[in-house]
């Protein structure tokens, strides 16, 4: 699972000690070519990441926007990816180690997708564009419990806002009114980017020998039979607070409201206390784990990389898949198609969720979305309505006008004009001085556009 915040928090915050007490292990690291680029690798120094998030970069470029004597520079986004919470189990109780080098390695996986995502607003020649750039600043840390102290591993990706184009570095792009930022399309992309970490993730945990469940909506899953019930206090605590069929937002909110500050927990003790719960439900996790060693693949099959990713299928697991041009296509007419059943003008994030959406998960899914959209373009099933391509009508709205305008030539060449008696009293409508004029006019057809759209003008 995948929430998106702001970075609120400095290091002191994403490097204490009690957020990784029962791993026993931070594993932060620097992710990106941004980062590479200005010479960032491996553990990351706090003090590093409290002047990047500050906006001020180990080159000396400064991207602070002092106001009043306040640093106004957005610090960038927190994705926080959620293990499963059984793989959590494994991990934290039962040791499988080998569960948290495939999380970590899907989750940088994951988060070399979102950076072909990262743009900025370039200036040129009096034009403004957004402009993917491709290279992001990203830091990763681990943590392992939740604010309830359950066996909780996530990982917070912490993407700064910073990337470098046209020699330079610059703030990432943010376009509220079009929607074509990195921030909008983030959004729009929460499910399709939380999902390609998800379902690698799940392939790796079967290679590894266990066997995995559907568990919701959106592609979550866990290990089958392990009982995750007495360690989900804080899913709980959210449910009651939300119900238990509230929609994301419903439940973002609620998580909100029943937040508390985490307690510090003696590791040891906490880790008995786990086994005991365990215990109460007659569930021997050894003996689990040991089952899902014997099943592993051999190793090799089972180590990291892309190949071959496979993606949920049916609910009893994975499945294996490709994306093909012929998907692509279909995906991309799919969702012109419902845009334009709902609205007349849709922008580039909402094409570019609603294509995702469509696909399996797989490296290379928001390219081949790009390039399924902009063959839309070329073949004007989209019609660009701004320079910037950020603001789209459909062909099938465009042949609906063209239909109007011939209706409007055919009833001039046949003089032919339709009367509906009903419909000819008075009525006082906001375009009710067009019509006035429009009553004196011998015209046979006229085309009224006012604000408010035809309901106004009916």
């Amino acid at each position: 699972m995948l929430s998106i915040s702001s970075i609120k928090g400095d290091s002191a915050y994403y490097s204490h000690e009690d957020n990784y007490y029962a791993s026993g292990s931070l594993e932060s690291r620097w992710l990106g070519d941004g980062a590479e680029k200005l010479g960032l690798k491996g553990e990351v120094a706090n003090a590093d990441m409290d002047a990047i998030r500050q906006g001020k970069l180990p080159d000396g470029t400064d991207l602070s926007r002092m106001v009043n004597g306040v640093n106004k520079h957005r610090s960038g986004y927190d994705l926080t990816f959620s293990a499963p919470k059984s793989v959590s189990m494994m991990i934290l109780i039962g040791g499988d180690t080998r569960l948290l080098d495939a999380w970590n390695r899907s989750v940088e996986n994951g988060m070399k997708e979102v950076e072909k995502l990262i743009s900025a607003r370039i200036t040129d020649g009096g034009k403004t564009d957004t402009v993917l750039t491709g290279n992001m600043v990203a830091a990763l840390y681990n943590h392992d419990t939740s604010r309830a102290l359950d066996p909780q591993i996530h990982t917070h990706a912490l993407v700064f806002n910073t990337t470098f184009a046209e020699d330079k570095w610059r703030a990432l792009a943010s376009d509220t009114r079009m929607k074509t930022g990195f921030g909008e399309n983030l959004y729009a992309l929460q499910v399709a980017i939380g999902n390609l970490v998800l379902q690698p993730f799940r392939q790796e945990a079967e290679k590894l020998g266990y066997e995995t469940v559907a568990a919701g909506k959106n592609g979550l899953w866990e290990l089958k039979d392990v009982p995750v019930a007495p360690f989900s206090t804080r899913s709980q605590a959210i449910s009651e607070a939300a119900g238990p069929d509230a929609s994301k937002k419903s439940r973002d909110v609620a998580a909100l409201d029943t937040r508390q500050a985490k307690a510090w927990a003696d590791p040891d003790l906490l880790k008995a206390e786990w086994r005991r719960r365990l215990t109460d439900e007659k569930f021997d996790i050894d003996n689990y784990i040991g089952q899902a060693q014997t099943r592993a693949e051999p190793p090799g099959s089972a180590a990291g990389g892309t190949e071959g990713i496979r993606v949920t299928g049916q609910p009893g697991g994975a499945s294996s898949a490709q994306i093909s041009e012929s998907d692509v296509q279909k995906a991309v007419s799919d969702t012109i198609s419902a845009l334009s059943d709902k609205k007349v003008q849709f922008t580039w994030s909402e094409m570019l969720a609603g294509t995702v959406s469509r696909l399996p998960s797989a490296p290379g899914l928001f390219e081949q979305a790009r390039a399924g959209i902009e063959a839309a373009i070329e073949g004007q099933r989209l019609i660009p309505l701004d320079r910037e391509k950020g603001i789209f009508t459909s062909d099938i709205h465009l042949l609906n006008e063209l239909s109007v305008h011939q209706l409007a030539r055919t009833a001039v060449a046949e003089q032919t004009v339709l009367v509906f008696p009903e419909r000819a009293q008075e009525r006082d409508i906001p375009a009710g001085d067009a019509v006035s004029v429009l009553s004196q006019d011998k015209s046979p057809v006229a085309i009224l556009s006012g604000r408010g759209g035809a309901q106004t003008l009916r």
